[in-house]
């Protein structure tokens, strides 16, 4: 669909290098902008991981060229939308564990 093309290989090690990103990326909301606007704070900060990836990791990283077009003109906007998608589930789920007692 929107000719995206990027087929993971689920391995262990690709497996770790996504979780400690996620890690590392998660570790922006705890940055205190937008306090009583979550969800918009979570579109805001999922945008950080999708311009690292179109901007650095897939054209230099796994050669994929301009924002990653070789692996299809979709790219950008699909990682563009499950970026925001993760940063509004993140946040999300943060607010939803701050309410329980």
């Amino acid at each position: 669909m929107l000719g995206f093309n990027m087929v993971p290989d689920f391995s262990l090690g690709w497996i770790s290098r996504r979780v400690l990103a996620s890690v590392v990326w998660g570790l922006i909301f705890l940055i205190p902008v937008y306090r009583y606007a979550p969800l918009t704070k979570g579109a805001i900060l999922g945008i950080l991981p999708w311009l690292s990836s179109i901007l650095w990791v897939l054209p230099r990283v796994k050669g994929a060229g301009f924002l990653g077009m070789d692996l299809g003109i979709g790219t950008p906007i699909w990682t563009l939308f499950f970026g925001v998608f993760w940063g509004v589930c993140g946040m999300w789920m943060l607010v939803k564990l701050k309410q329980v007692p």
